[in-house]
């Protein structure tokens, strides 16, 4: 196994980690367990951020996985049917829609980008899926939310509080109810573990000696899309996301409460998780992304776009607006303004043919915009980088004037229409076109006027929400729980050549 100075990978401890890992980074603990088939592992617990072991079995050797099971936490049937269904689906399927293929890194050749990962953690040539009852306030009937599974970069590496090994923590209770979601779960997680790994291999800055300055990990926005294209090509669509940007939120019943989110208002992924003042928010960031996402393969004809996206050397916008101006030819799409405007059109319009739609996919031909906000007294609000609103415009208004960051534009279902002068009657699109998601909202202005709202049927239950007092165990991102830092690109670390990271 190999020896790394933790400094190098400060970024990676710093993901999901508390502080105070920073002063054990050269601790000599860690979980060599070899061929045995029993043994202790950090866990996560999510109710505190606090890390604590588990003693678990090995009960399944899988072609490319083991499956580890916290002692009375599973059974081996259940270990060797997510073992059956790793080996047989989900592995194949990833490595074929996200993995780097046949590339030599030093002096070594892999096949895919999980043999790179197997390399980063225990070498053991496969990789290791424990199932355990994750620590997350979970009490059915009282809490039912839970956290399904999770992937933390820092047991890729051989420091304090690490498993030092490639690895996928899987829930089972109540997790493994319903093994369909399970296994997107994990599909899901192991998106997030190939695209780290495909950072250190790609989106890393050398010098002429080989040695590692720094680390570009992707932004959390693209990072969360991939993994819930992830989720689409294992199980197909999710109504969940569907629904709940449709709706802005979820209604359980007509009799019971609604749980709102703030799409209305122009939330969205590009900014994820900024809007604090709401605990459902964080749903409207992975609807969107989702939308944005599946718009993304039905424009370019293919899901191999998410293997360009996630093979890209930038680490942010660009992964996406490259990629997707070299799939679709003459629309400009090399312009994120460009880009952005194309799908929050899209989603007024859809379309079944051409760029402001869906092109008539089954399910995603019913998205409409949700019901309108309510903007102050001056028809202005606030909008954050990649956030857009909508608003009816009345005969004889004349177009807004762009100012800093905002954009206009006029929209017309029939004709068809997306363009920056006609005004009359149309819907008007405002939006922030700043590619910075870290700077400071602007104000863009509105009519003030509602668009007709979405008449929503058959609403389905949302995942990974921050809902509470609902009648059923709903799924939720770890990452949603215990906080998601910030990744920051380590310029000046200590020198450590490639091919003495590992003995």
């Amino acid at each position: 196994m190999k020896k790394l100075l933790g400094l190098v990978f400060v970024f990676i401890l710093v993901l999901f980690s508390s502080c105070d890992l920073l002063g054990e980074l050269f601790s000599d603990e860690n979980n060599n367990l070899g061929n045995a088939s029993s043994g202790k592992f950090w866990a996560r617990n999510t109710s505190n951020n606090e890390d604590y072991r588990v003693s678990a079995d090995l009960l399944v050797r899988g072609r490319y996985c083991n499956i580890w099971v916290e002692k009375g936490s599973a059974t081996k049937s259940q270990a060797q049917m997510v073992a059956n269904e790793y080996d047989n689906k989900i592995y194949g399927m990833m490595i074929e829609n996200f993995s780097v293929r046949n590339f030599t890194d030093g002096n070594k050749k892999y096949d895919n980008i999980m043999e790179y990962a197997d390399w980063l953690g225990d070498g053991d040539g496969k990789l290791c899926i424990l199932l355990l009852d994750i620590k997350d306030n979970y009490r059915r009937g009282i809490n039912n939310s839970y956290v399904a599974g999770y992937f933390l970069g820092i047991h890729f590496f051989n420091t304090s509080r690490s498993n030092g090994r490639d690895m996928i923590f899987v829930d089972t209770n109540p997790g493994m109810g319903e093994t369909e979601e399970a296994f997107s779960t994990l599909a899901h997680e192991m998106q997030h573990l190939m695209n780290l790994a495909t950072t250190f291999y790609l989106r890393s800055e050398r010098n002429k000696r080989g040695e590692l300055l720094g680390l570009s990990p992707m932004d959390t926005w693209v990072d969360e899309g991939l993994a819930s294209a992830a989720e689409y090509l294992y199980k197909g669509h999710l109504d969940n996301r569907i629904d709940w940007y449709v709706y802005n939120g979820y209604k359980e019943e007509p009799s019971k409460a609604e749980y709102r989110g703030l799409i209305d208002k122009g939330n969205n992924f590009f900014v994820w998780e900024n809007h604090n003042n709401n605990q459902y928010a964080v749903m409207d960031d992975y609807a969107t992304v989702y939308l944005f996402f599946q718009w993304l393969r039905l424009q370019a004809g293919r899901s191999s776009i998410y293997n360009e996206i996630i093979a890209s050397k930038d680490s942010d916008y660009n992964a996406v607006t490259k990629v997707m101006n070299a799939a679709v030819s003459g629309q400009g799409f090399s312009n994120w303004d460009v880009l952005l405007k194309s799908w929050l059109a899209a989603n007024y319009i859809n379309a079944p043919t051409g760029i402001y739609g869906y092109k008539n996919d089954s399910k995603l031909k019913v998205v409409k915009v949700p019901a309108p906000f309510s903007g102050n007294i001056d028809n202005l609000i606030r909008l954050d980088p990649g956030e857009g609103v909508y608003s009816r415009m009345s005969n004889g208004s004349n177009m807004p004037a762009a100012s800093g960051q905002i954009r206009y534009s006029s929209l017309s279902k029939s004709p068809v229409a997306v363009d920056n002068t006609t005004a009359d009657g149309r819907i008007l699109l405002s939006y922030n076109v700043n590619t910075n998601n870290e700077d400071n909202s602007e104000f863009g202005a509105t009519t003030g006027i509602a668009i007709p709202s979405a008449s929503v049927v058959n609403i389905t239950f949302p995942e990974r929400s921050a809902i509470s007092k609902i009648s059923r165990p709903y799924k939720i991102d770890a990452a949603d729980i215990v906080g998601r830092d910030k990744f920051n690109v380590v310029k000046q670390i200590v020198n450590r050549k490639v091919s003495d990271v590992k003995e």
